[in-house]
């Protein structure tokens, strides 16, 4: 394992603290903490990681991860416009919380199995936005207009509660299209 701190991309580079080229690079027990990029992944792009924490990372898309495989990491207080904790990406028996962004406070557009979102915020979808989400707990997240807890989700076997949405006061899922829990 190691630690990346405090990186920064000026250059408009994806992966603030670590790029990787290809979904195969393996990446184990490592911290990435207060890393930034221009772009995507604020504390990394792409690859699949084992055990490891993205923790007050920051871009404009997946201020954690940007498509990237996550397995067994923690996510925490990470932000981005899109996707605060990760976005685009696969997450399994993973923890996102105090994340925060404008569309996705824990994760955007990420399939996600056996998590746990918990005090994540967004202006939409505080806990999950237009993600897939499979045995999931979601807890204590917030957003300022709709969907606390998710927005535009698909939920399957998961537990949703004390989430909380101010403008339109759906605190558990919301969407006028494609939303289910089942």
């Amino acid at each position: 394992g190691a630690t990346q701190k405090f990186a920064d991309i000026a250059n408009g580079q994806s992966g603030g603290g670590a790029w990787c080229s290809s979904p195969a690079a393996v990446v184990s027990n490592c911290v990435f903490t207060y890393n930034s990029a221009n772009f995507d992944g604020g504390g990394v792009s792409s690859g699949t990681l084992f055990n490891c924490v993205l923790s007050g990372n920051s871009a404009q898309e997946g201020g954690g991860a940007y498509a990237a495989t996550l397995n067994k990491c923690t996510l925490s207080n990470n932000v981005a416009s899109i996707g605060g904790g990760a976005i685009l990406g696969s997450l399994s028996n993973c923890v996102l919380s105090g994340n925060s962004s404008s569309y996705g406070g824990g994760s955007s557009a990420a399939s996600l199995v056996n998590c746990v979102l918990r005090g994540n915020s967004a202006l939409e979808g505080g806990g999950a936005r237009q993600g897939t989400l499979l045995n999931c707990t979601v807890i204590g997240n917030s957003a300022l207009n709709t969907g606390g807890g998710t927005y535009g989700s698909v939920l399957t076997n998961c537990i949703v509660y004390f989430n909380s949405a101010t403008t339109n006061a759906a605190g558990a899922n919301y969407d006028t299209n494609n939303s289910s829990m089942t």
